[in-house]
């Protein structure tokens, strides 16, 4: 899984280096990575080392919100420090350790997004698509441009949403390349000089 998506950046790096398509690319390996670090999960989690875990998450969320450019160093430290002591000690205790990290993991992601208002739960009761709250259509505002073709645009925002013949932006200088519409429009350019 990691070597597909790392040789896919070459390609996408070529033809379109916009992180928008990018993405998926950049979360698949980072995923595939943390998915071979996991360990046996037949492992029976003793309880001293859940509560330890989601203290220690706890602990590191509530500092990410105090002060969040101390939480890498923090969390790495932990990390390194409990990996080494694990790895020394036996491969059972390693074991648990990683378990108790991915525990960790789960008050820490939580705590970092509520207390940055990342986390905003919203309920599936209103009138549009899969339950959300509908988005008003804004109102459009017909305009003519240089050369008497008439066009959309819509006021106090830059989404046409449906609407046909729209514009965000009222350029008097947009122009039909051919005959009809279906050939497309373009725009002249500013006057040089």
């Amino acid at each position: 899984m990691i070597v597909p998506s790392i040789v896919l950046l070459v390609p996408w790096f070529i033809v379109a280096p916009d992180p928008r398509f990018v993405w998926a690319l950049l979360w698949i390996i980072p995923a595939a990575l943390v998915a071979w670090l996991v360990p046996d999960l037949t492992l029976r989690l003793n309880g001293l080392v859940v509560v330890a875990a989601l203290a220690l998450g706890g602990s590191l969320a509530a500092l990410a919100v105090l002060d969040h450019h101390m939480l890498l160093p923090a969390a790495l430290g932990v990390a390194i420090l409990a990996g080494c002591s694990a790895r020394i000690l036996s491969s059972r205790l390693a074991d648990l350790v990683a378990l108790g990290c991915l525990a960790a993991a789960v008050p820490l992601v939580v705590g970092i997004a509520g207390g940055f208002g990342a986390f905003r739960p919203y309920v599936a009761n209103h009138k549009g698509p899969l339950g959300t709250v509908l988005v008003r259509r804004p109102k459009m505002v017909y305009w003519t441009t240089n050369t008497n073709l008439g066009l959309w645009r819509p006021d106090g925002t830059d989404q046409c949403f449906a609407t046909l013949f729209c514009t965000p932006y009222q350029d008097f200088r947009i122009f039909l390349r051919g005959k009809t519409l279906s050939d497309g429009l373009r725009m002249t350019p500013f006057p040089s000089g």
